[in-house]
């Protein structure tokens, strides 16, 4: 590691977000425990039922339980007051399944080399389908992009989902962090949304991830239900926030319809619609 990253690594908290997973089976603590033990400090955020206890580690482990499931906007908001009082200038967002390259750190400082006036960092990720991140995005819509170019990025085109995020802790805090009321769907897309009144690009590093995404993961239909309904909730709360109530009504409305289908229910498209008709 060069002096550049391992001053970087210095410079940054990451955060893990835990969920009914013991944090030594989590890829993204894995990760950092086994190629960035030289980190001086990692934030644990745990929204299981249960707490649990935290494995030996050469760094300082901060951990917080959340039994309420609060969500990762909370998760990410707390992350954000630990990066202030630790004097950390990036906070580096982490899903629990998230397994890093042993050459990312290198890969952010790079970035950072040539972007010094760059607040937002994000390597692609994949999944099993193609590339989910970066996206392009427009007024609620979203659609995946073949190709990406690294670089320098317009938010007001395209944004980034969460995982593997690197960002600036004084821009976050001037941008008001991430909304609570979107504890996980959409969360990302509006935190950018604030992101983009002080500055509004963001780069793509030189680094590709694999990523499992909650959309393209097969469920059992009961636990699926869960996770529609809120999806289905983060869309009508995107939908006053933006004001695009019909566009976010149509994306719910497609997800409902495809999960219908996958699973040869209509349950979803009623849930839909109850949701929908007492907001």
């Amino acid at each position: 590691m060069n002096v550049i990253s391992e001053k970087l690594t210095n410079d940054i908290l990451p955060i893990i977000v835990i969920y009914k997973l013991s944090i030594r089976d989590s890829l993204a603590w894995q990760s950092l425990n086994t190629d960035y033990s030289y980190f001086s400090s990692v934030l644990i955020y745990d929204n299981s039922p249960v707490s649990q206890p935290i494995p030996d580690t050469r760094f300082k482990v901060y951990y917080l339980h959340d039994h309420h499931n609060s969500g990762v906007s909370k998760a990410y908001n707390e992350g954000l007051k630990m990066a202030d009082s630790l004097g950390k200038k990036w906070l580096l967002l982490l899903d629990q399944d998230t397994q890093l390259p042993n050459d990312i750190i290198a890969s952010y400082a790079q970035s950072i080399y040539q972007y010094p006036e760059e607040n937002f960092f994000a390597p692609i990720l994949n999944d099993k389908i193609g590339i989910v991140s970066p996206f392009s995005y427009s007024y609620g819509i979203t659609h995946r992009l073949n190709a990406v170019k690294k670089g320098v990025l317009s938010l007001s085109k395209y944004r980034a989902v969460n995982s593997c995020s690197l960002i600036r802790t004084q821009a976050m805090k001037l941008a008001g962090g991430f909304d609570e009321r979107l504890p996980l769907d959409h969360s990302d897309i509006y935190f950018q949304e604030k992101l983009a009144l002080n500055r509004s690009s963001f780069v793509v590093v030189n680094a590709c991830i694999k990523h499992r995404f909650s959309g393209t993961e097969v469920s059992n239909k009961n636990d699926t239900l869960i996770r529609f309904e809120i999806f289905c909730k983060s869309c009508i709360t995107m939908s006053m926030l933006t004001q695009f109530e019909s566009n976010f009504r149509k994306v719910s409305l497609k997800r409902a319809l495809n999960l219908s289908l996958r699973f040869f229910t209509i349950r979803f498209i009623v849930l839909h619609l109850q949701l929908w008709n007492k907001r």
